[in-house]
């Protein structure tokens, strides 16, 4: 993931006025958060894979 994007949402997060540019900038930080965590679930998958084919 891109932790400096993550980190500029979250200072424009804790900053914001606007409640419909919260809610804007909060949705993209979801969709980062969603794809970190699918990227870390298809490693974990990758990784027992490996381990079963190894054993």
């Amino acid at each position: 993931m891109d932790d400096e994007k993550m980190r500029e949402l979250c200072t424009k997060i804790s900053s914001e006025k606007d409640s419909e540019r919260l809610m804007q900038l909060v949705e993209e930080l979801m969709k980062l958060l969603a794809a970190e965590q699918n990227a870390v679930q298809k490693n974990e998958s990758t990784v027992k894979a490996s381990r079963n084919t190894a054993a």
